[in-house]
């Protein structure tokens, strides 16, 4: 194994290596499982009220409150451990028996090639039909999901942790490449960070396993199920008679979920771009990613739509109004024309610079030739290889310009119409932290790798992300 020794002072974020390093680590590990039930538990039972949440913390006390209300008494049962196997099953079967290309990944510094499957649209496609079929062609009560929530993310909680040591314990015993495995003398780090690049499961890849095809496929589903909810309550509200289509179109919890699903097909369709971004090819397999991508992904990103959806259930069965809270048929086509404009956008730039390396800078941007820098750097095998750096189209607006549509897009899942809680906004409010944080590493990482090729990218696109601000 590899040490991996760490700086004293992190370049990127300008802080102290215990602060940086073990420090906010050991504070994510710790609280952020507790931070996902917390807010489900909100969501469940207080209809994602904040007022009605100190009332609650007033009345119990903190302790009573974190402990008692929100955690022992919502203890998954076996029921909800089976469902949540059955899911991570379905997922494999998936994966072998949905036909599809083996494609790779960028080559590692020990020249490591990772391999994967690409047949993510087809896996995606068929996950959604079987829960549109189940609930439509055999009335299986699967909109019920919403309630059980809270006890479903305490079990993955207990999975994923499970899931992160097995990583570890792979990565020791039987390794894909050894040497890739690094470890570090820190061992909250060690835990945090992992220590395997490309572990292998059933033999598929971890990060397209736990990442892609788990990960990112229950966010979608559990939109649908927020979207299915919603369905059923206007249904009961109308007598027991499905409410009319463009009322189901026009609300909230609809253009939210919907925008959703819209936004993870774009990641199925480029989920092989994806495994070649600068955070997959250095990330490892720890706490990470398997308890992010498990954990956190599903419950956070679809944190705002579970607000919209309880607060809608709240008063509309309290008024006994099924069309209470939707949106005008203007304002939900804005809100959603402008989600898939980002979304689109999004992608753009992406394929964007993929176009530009695959005709290695021989074609056109934005209708004229592309603008590039030809990179040179060695691997740590002492090879000299070159990447090309795009300067033009997106990615002469800002070096990282592809994240303002990613925040804008936030912004139009986490409040398409009216503010129901403050505690919809946390999701953008996070997504825009990561993504500021995110360009100081990855600029840190660019400027460690290409050496002056990454200041003379600077100096022609000044601007880390937002064009003419920042």
């Amino acid at each position: 194994l590899h040490e991996i020794r760490l700086p004293r002072i992190d370049k990127a974020m300008g802080l102290p290596n215990f602060v940086r390093y073990t420090l906010s680590p050991l504070a994510l590990i710790l609280f952020t499982p507790l931070l996902i039930v917390i807010f489900n538990y909100i969501i469940q039972e207080l209809n994602g009220s904040l007022a009605d949440t100190w009332t609650e913390i007033q009345t119990y006390g903190p302790y009573q409150f974190i402990v008692f209300r929100c955690i022992l008494n919502n203890l998954p049962t076996l029921t909800h451990f089976s469902c949540i196997f059955a899911f991570y099953l379905s997922q494999i079967v998936l994966y072998y028996v949905v036909p599809g290309a083996s494609a790779y990944g960028p080559a590692t510094s020990t020249g490591y090639v990772p391999r994967y499957k690409e047949n993510g649209v087809a896996c995606y496609v068929v996950s959604n039909a079987l829960v549109l079929i189940a609930y439509f062609a055999f009335n299986a009560p699967v909109h019920e999901l919403f309630h059980h929530l809270t006890p479903v993310i305490i079990a993955v909680c207990i999975i994923s942790w499970i899931v992160t040591f097995a990583l570890m314990f792979g990565a020791l015993c039987c390794p894909t490449n050894v040497a890739d495995v690094h470890w570090n003398s820190n061992p909250v780090l060690s835990y945090w960070r992992g220590w395997e690049l490309y572990p292998y499961w059933f033999g598929i890849n971890c990060k397209q396993l736990i990442n892609s095809r788990i990960g990112m496929t229950q966010w979608a589903l559990i939109c649908l199920v927020h979207i299915l909810k919603d369905f059923d309550n206007m249904k009961q509200l109308s007598g027991g008679h499905s409410p009319p289509w463009t009322q189901v179109l026009c609300s909230p919890v609809f253009i939210s979920g919907a925008l959703q699903i819209v936004y993870l097909l774009k990641f199925f369709w480029w989920e092989i771009g994806y495994f070649g971004t600068l955070d997959v090819m250095h990330d490892r397999c720890g706490f990470y990613i398997s308890w992010g991508c498990l954990s956190w992904v599903f419950s956070v990103y679809t944190l705002h739509t579970g607000i919209l959806l309880a607060h809608k259930l709240r008063y509309s069965q309290s008024r006994n109004e099924d069309a209470f809270f939707t949106m005008s048929a203007v304002n939900a086509a804005v809100t959603f024309v402008v989600g898939l404009l980002s979304i689109y956008i999004n992608y753009e730039a992406d394929a964007q610079k993929i176009r530009v390396r695959k005709a290695n800078g021989k074609c056109n941007v934005f209708g004229k030739p592309a603008e590039i820098i030809r990179a040179k750097y060695k691997t740590k095998g002492g090879k000299k290889k070159e990447s090309l750096l795009l300067v033009s189209g997106y990615w002469g607006f800002a070096r990282h310009f592809h994240y303002v549509p990613e925040l804008l897009f936030a912004l139009m899942i986490c409040v398409p119409s009216q503010l129901a809680s403050s505690l919809q906004l946390f999701y953008f409010v996070y997504l825009t932290i990561l993504l500021c944080d995110r360009t100081g590493r990855d600029d840190q990482r660019c400027s460690e790798k290409y050496g002056t090729f990454w200041k003379q990218y600077c100096s022609r696109v000044q601007y880390k992300m937002v064009p003419f601000i920042w």
